[in-house]
């Protein structure tokens, strides 16, 4: 685990809940704040950059952020307005190429 300090408060970042195993676990507040500061924040706090985007069925931008070896990564969902909220953080991001249609893994 890692926090991300966002305007003076401290925010934990969990992994959600529904990939737990061990049971039922207590919902805590996801941390936001305005895109530029969000994405600036990742990058001088963990040396992340965006790696990955696409837009959402609902017109939200998902942006996956992680550093130059892999080590550690974020999943940021930014909505049309302007407000970033990071939903998921981890370690070990691996990127993959895309596979041809049909082609096993």
């Amino acid at each position: 685990m890692r926090a991300l300090s966002l305007s003076g408060a401290a925010a934990v970042l969990l992994v959600p809940a529904a990939i737990s195993l061990s049971g039922p676990t207590v919902a805590q507040p996801v941390p936001c704040a305005g895109r530029d500061e969000m994405l600036g924040r990742l990058s001088d706090e963990y040396a992340e950059s965006v790696v990955a985007r696409g837009l959402t069925n609902n017109g939200t931008l998902l942006e996956v952020t992680a550093t130059a070896d892999g080590r550690t990564w974020t999943i940021v969902l930014t909505a049309p307005e302007g407000s970033a909220c990071l939903v998921a953080a981890g370690e070990a991001w691996q990127a993959v190429e895309p596979r041809p249609r049909g082609e096993s893994m």
